[in-house]
């Protein structure tokens, strides 16, 4: 069905400006970004693909342009529209006039999930912490894998520059398993000794997988010891 063929009061944007963003369901709000359909579809149509292509609301913001213009109706300028709202979305997680405390593993899990979770590809997120557990900014590796080219040098430059005073790094395995490799173990070991030399505390390493995580500590002190948890 196309807008022009639903009921004035029930389309997207009338919706909006009569009841309220929070009136609209996932599916209508996307809509308002798609803005405009083709001749088969309306923008409703390409919204319920969209969304019913990806397990879960926030698995969108890990859609690419390129992944996004595969969606019949959707060209390069909508899908930077949709790009733009999405990194918005990251960004205000990450609003440095905002404090974001990260006491324990919902808080972490929270800031991650929408960074690192159902990625295709392995990444790296590192988390810049001050004293009080506050983050104060975060820095994302893209195609950085645990066993090649660990950035241990970079992250270090990068907290003593911001005047951290230590780092949760997270990363995903794209085979859904957060079990930490032997490989994860030993980089994890050895960056702990590297941070220490500068005086700079790992507070965790968080592993992503599918639905699951694995945590090395608890945020607050370090030690090994295995916790898959669900998210």
């Amino acid at each position: 069905m196309l807008i022009k063929d639903i009921k004035k009061d029930n389309r997207p944007m009338e919706k909006m400006l009569a009841n309220g963003p929070d009136s609209l369901s996932n599916e209508e709000l996307l809509a308002i970004l798609i803005h405009t359909g083709t001749k088969k579809k309306s923008s409703l149509d390409i919204s319920y693909e969209i969304i019913n292509s990806v397990d879960n609301l926030s698995d969108l913001l890990n859609l690419s342009i390129k992944e996004l213009i595969q969606f019949e109706g959707i060209k390069h300028a909508k899908a930077c529209t949709i790009e733009a709202a999405i990194e918005l979305t990251r960004r205000m997680i990450f609003d440095k006039k905002k404090r974001t405390q990260l006491l324990d593993h919902n808080d972490c899990i929270n800031v991650l999930i929408p960074l690192i979770s159902n990625l295709h590809e392995e990444v790296l997120i590192v988390l810049f912490l001050d004293s009080n557990l506050n983050l104060k900014s975060y820095k994302k590796y893209d195609g950085t894998t645990f066993n090649v080219g660990f950035p241990a040098n970079d992250i270090i430059k990068e907290a003593i520059v911001l005047g951290a005073r230590g780092v949760i790094i997270s990363h995903n395995h794209p085979s859904g398993d957060p079990n930490p490799s032997d490989s994860d173990i030993e980089i994890t070991e050895k960056f702990l000794e590297q941070l220490k030399l500068f005086n700079l505390i790992l507070f965790d390493h968080i592993i992503i997988g599918n639905g699951e995580y694995f945590s090395y500590n608890e945020c607050l002190s370090f030690s090994f010891h295995n916790n898959i948890k669900n998210f």
